[in-house]
C-alpha cells in the first residue's frame, strides 16, 4: 500500500503546477487533471494539501519525505493566492474553476489554520510568522448549520498547543458545550439544520 501511494505522489510530482494546486478531478488513466476541474481546499480537495504535510511529519522531517513538504510549501503560496477577506476583515478561502474564483468556502476547509499551524515551523522566522499570522485569521468563519464535523476543533486545538493563547481552548471548550447542550440525544450525538434555533435534527432517530 506504501509502494502505491508513493507511486501516485510521483506521478503527482511530474504534471504537480507552479501554484501548487491540484484540481479535484483527475484522469486515473493519464494521471492529467481534468479541464475546468474545481479547485478547493473544501470537499474533495482537503485530504491532499494535509496529509502532504502530515506525511512529511510522519516521515520525521527526514531527506527521504523532504517531497512531501516541498509539494506542501508550493501549495501554499496557491493557498494564499485563494484567500479572500470580507468587509469585516474576516479572512476566508475561495475556490478556482478555470480562470473563475467561486466566494464559497466548505467547513471541510476549516481544517487549513491548524494545517498551517502545524507547519509554520518548517520554514524560516519570517516566513513562519506570516503563515502562523494567516492560521490566525482563518479562524473567523461559521455557518448556521453544524453536522459535528471535526475540522474547526482539530484547528482549535492545534493554534492552542503552538501558541499557548488560551483564547483557542476555550473556543474548543464553548463548542464542546454546545454540542453536549445541543446535539446530545440518547444514543449519540446528532446534527443541527440549525444552530441558531431548537434541536431540529438532520437525522431525527424514530419518534416512540
Amino acid at each position: 500500500m506504501i509502494m502505491l501511494v508513493e507511486n501516485t505522489i510521483r506521478q503527482f510530482q511530474k504534471i504537480f503546477p507552479s501554484d501548487g494546486l491540484l484540481p479535484i478531478n483527475i484522469n486515473p488513466d493519464s494521471g492529467i487533471p481534468k479541464p475546468y476541474s474545481t479547485i478547493t481546499f473544501g470537499a474533495m480537495g482537503d485530504s491532499f494539501y494535509e496529509y502532504l504535510l502530515k506525511a512529511w511529519i510522519q516521515g520525521n522531517k527526514t531527506g527521504s519525505v523532504k517531497n512531501y513538504r516541498q509539494m506542501w510549501e508550493a501549495s501554499m503560496e496557491g493557498l494564499i493566492s485563494l484567500t479572500r477577506k470580507t468587509t469585516s476583515n474576516f479572512y476566508y478561502l475561495s475556490e478556482k474553476n478555470g480562470d473563475s474564483f467561486s466566494d464559497k468556502m466548505d467547513e471541510l476547509a476549516c481544517f487549513v489554520p491548524g494545517m498551517l499551524a502545524l507547519g509554520a515551523s518548517g520554514y524560516g522566522p519570517e516566513k513562519a510568522k506570516e503563515i502562523m499570522n494567516l492560521a490566525k485569521e482563518d479562524m473567523s468563519v461559521g455557518t448556521s448549520w453544524s453536522i459535528l464535523r471535526p475540522e474547526t476543533i482539530e484547528s482549535l486545538m492545534y493554534l492552542w498547543r503552538l501558541t499557548g493563547n488560551k483564547t483557542y481552548q476555550d473556543w474548543g471548550w464553548e463548542i464542546f458545550q454546545a454540542f453536549e447542550n445541543n446535539s446530545r440525544i440518547e444514543s449519540g450525538y446528532v446534527g443541527l439544520k440549525d444552530g441558531h434555533s431548537d434541536i431540529y435534527t438532520c437525522y431525527s432517530p424514530l419518534h416512540q
